[in-house]
């Protein structure tokens, strides 16, 4: 048939070609029929809570407006009432010389300080059996810095003398004291008032506490009368230095509990706390948060 004819099968081909492209242009045109337009959709859709957001942070912003203008406004009653307590508590204040260890919580009051903070003060005082440095009043929590410096010029202690005559007010220069933390049983039995079971039961009283910080702590030693005590304390002096302290922050409940001022389950609420709160940064700490209340413990507490 000439050079450009084609045979049956390559005839064949060619149709099934055509069959194919026509087939793909069919599928191609009348695709987007077959398939929702969802682009157009979601738009619209958007653009719709997007108008409704910015409407609602609108009327949200004019509330907040209208709420800080609200609050803003000076509250010249509350204010007031403020500031005039507070003129009247400083106005009542009243400084003189005055003697920590004589003061009564009249005193303190005439101070600024309340009643509750008074008895502390007074409290803390007597279980000392007072104080011998104008410095050891800022060892009560109740006074501050600020507080302990407005008081320092009324400060007027008279030193705290170990030899006083009780009948007669003089001194009894005593030489050679006996150093209560530090003396044996031996040295001991040779103070006037103290025999051998005596002194056994103080140093076993001062093995257990860590230490005598004051000597009017030897009226809780068992068997120690009024009388004793007044002839011994003048043969004794302390060296607070030598007392060994617990250090808070390392110390179990054993430890805690084993000093006579700190009960079982003050022991447990201290290990408690530290275990949910972390260590302390102060021996204050215990007392802020109701931990222990007696102030004798700060002599035998410490956070080094």
């Amino acid at each position: 048939m000439g050079s450009f004819s084609f045979t049956r099968q390559e005839r064949r081909g060619v149709l099934y070609v055509a069959i194919i492209v026509l087939i793909t242009i069919g599928f191609r045109y009348y695709l987007p029929y077959f398939i929702e337009d969802e682009t157009l959709f979601n738009t619209v859709s958007f653009e719709k809570e997007i108008k409704q957001f910015e409407d609602r942070q609108l009327v949200l912003t004019r509330e907040a407006e209208e709420k800080r203008k609200k609050y803003n406004k000076p509250q010249y009653v509350s204010y007031n009432k403020k500031s005039y307590k507070l003129y009247k508590k400083n106005k009542s204040v009243k400084y003189y010389k005055f003697n920590p260890n004589t003061a009564k919580i009249a005193d303190w009051g005439n101070f600024g300080f309340s009643k509750k903070q008074s008895e502390i003060i007074v409290n803390y005082i007597k279980s000392f059996g007072g104080i011998k440095s104008k410095s050891e009043l800022k060892n009560i929590f109740v006074i501050n810095e600020r507080k302990y410096c407005e008081l320092y010029p009324f400060i007027n202690i008279e030193e705290i003398s170990e030899t006083n005559n009780v009948s007669t007010g003089k001194k009894i220069e005593i030489k050679n004291k006996i150093e209560l933390n530090s003396a044996t049983v031996n040295e001991l039995m040779s103070v006037k008032g103290i025999g051998e079971k005596t002194a056994e039961r103080i140093l076993k009283y001062r093995n257990i506490l860590g230490g005598f910080y004051s000597l009017i702590q030897l009226n809780e030693v068992y068997g120690i009368s009024e009388e004793n005590y007044m002839k011994m304390k003048l043969q004794l002096k302390i060296n607070r230095l030598a007392i060994k302290r617990i250090n808070i922050n390392f110390a179990d409940k054993q430890e805690l509990a084993h000093n006579p001022y700190i009960s079982f389950e003050e022991a447990k609420n201290i290990i408690n706390y530290k275990v949910n709160n972390g260590a302390f940064k102060s021996v204050n700490d215990l007392f802020v948060n109701n931990l222990i209340t007696n102030e004798k413990l700060r002599y035998y507490l410490t956070i080094e």
